[in-house]
């Protein structure tokens, strides 16, 4: 029986990385329903994985959203006016929308919401969740978005905030002659979240704060102050991640603490490394790829066994 509060996705389209992020919240998470609000190209999951699927159609006749479509405005630097641009930033400000629509529909206080590429490595039960009683809000992206334990009054003053911005022009003309400037910038919906928090000064917290030796990684490919290490295959610098007893661990830089990750966000990294950390969690090693890289190491040079073994710890 699914009890307390839900797990939330929101994606459009498939992606390969998408069965990964649903199916280890579902693991780890036995009790607890996992919502997926999508399309037709994801319903799928519905049927291979039994999770929830919901169409962002069922939400499109609102009232509140159907207002906020009339009044978007997509402003976008030099570098970012293709129609992809402006469809994906117009879809971040929407996805609150959906979620806020979901919320009320189903009388839900609070739940569990967290971009479709974050792994949930370990259960968000009670424990978890008393974590947070005395914020009116979690944050990841620096302290730019809302994630995480999401209060429906909260997310309520968010949407409703947006709906204000927008009608207004002189919010549209302050954010085109800041982004117009800088050829890279578009109007995302931190922006919107900023004006929100200037407002209501909710409580909020870092789901990144370390706590009981736990955190939710908000992304692996920022450093955050942990011990970091440059993957050739990924042709970045990641979080260098430690394996043990199927839990997955950070290290802090500065200390040496070595500290559990309950979530991780897996964005900009290869669907390999994805399903790497995956494997190790349900089967306690690596999947198939790694071991077979592994067994061709005795025909290596000596140096290059020692780099692949750094790099697949």
């Amino acid at each position: 029986m699914n009890t307390g509060i839900p797990i939330i996705f929101i994606h459009y389209g498939d992606t390969p990385y998408l069965r990964y992020t649903l199916d280890m919240a579902q693991r780890n998470n036995p009790d607890k329903e996992v919502v997926l609000l999508g399309d037709e190209k994801n319903e799928k999951y519905s049927r291979t994985l039994h999770i929830r699927h919901i169409p962002f159609i069922n939400y499109e006749q609102s009232a509140d959203l159907q207002t906020f479509r009339k009044n978007f405005i997509y402003i976008g630097g030099a570098n970012r006016q293709t129609e992809q641009d402006a469809r994906f930033e117009l879809f971040c400000h929407v996805r609150w929308f959906y979620l806020y629509e979901f919320m009320k529909e189903h009388k839900l206080d609070k739940c569990w919401y967290f971009d479709s590429d974050t792994l949930i490595l370990e259960p968000l039960d009670k424990r978890e969740e008393q974590k947070f009683e005395a914020y009116d809000i979690t944050e990841q992206s620096n302290g730019s978005m809302m994630k995480g334990l999401i209060q429906f009054r909260q997310l309520e003053l968010f949407v409703q905030t947006m709906n204000k911005l927008f009608a207004d022009t002189r919010y549209a003309d302050a954010q085109r002659e800041e982004i117009t400037c800088n050829p890279d910038w578009a109007l995302c919906d931190m922006r919107a979240y900023a004006a929100f928090k200037n407002i209501y000064t909710p409580r909020t917290i870092l789901l990144n704060e370390i706590i009981d030796h736990e955190m939710h990684d908000e992304c692996i490919c920022e450093d955050d102050g942990m011990e970091t290490e440059y993957v050739p295959r990924l042709k970045r610098t990641i979080k260098k991640l430690y394996f043990s007893d199927r839990h997955i661990y950070e290290k802090v830089a500065a200390t040496g603490e070595m500290v559990k990750l309950n979530s991780i966000n897996m964005s900009w990294v290869t669907t390999a490394l994805i399903e790497k950390v995956y494997y190790y969690k349900v089967h306690g090693t690596f999947p198939p790829t790694y071991l077979a890289l592994f067994g061709m190491m005795k025909r290596l040079p000596r140096f290059i066994r020692t780099q692949i073994t750094k790099e697949t710890k």
